[in-house]
């Protein structure tokens, strides 16, 4: 199996990951999230932290651009401020709703 640029998985994953960077460097030099950005990320309800082989977010998502609203599995969570109200997964921004 080829696993190289030219196979498009791969450069998804590489273009994911660019994009984490990019916000984790935001969050860390204090630039969190931005109130439109934060309007226009779905939002997860019910949410308890769950692990697949690293943790991820599992619980009841709305207004995901891809998928319908309803229970959900997000992919690798790689920050999570309950505080602020948000997590950044490796594909997305949600905004955080009621705890399970």
């Amino acid at each position: 199996m080829d696993f190289t640029f030219r196979d498009p998985r791969v450069l998804r994953t590489a273009k994911l990951l660019h994009r984490l960077s990019d916000d984790l460097k935001l969050i860390e030099d204090g630039q969190g999230p931005t109130a439109a950005q934060l309007s226009d990320a779905p939002r997860i309800d019910g949410w308890t932290l769950g692990y697949r082989f690293d943790p991820a977010l599992v619980g009841v998502v709305s207004q995901h651009p891809l998928l319908a609203d309803g229970p959900i599995t997000t992919s690798s969570l790689y920050y999570l401020d309950i505080e602020a109200g948000y997590a950044r997964t490796l594909s997305r921004l949600y905004v955080l709703g009621r705890p399970r």
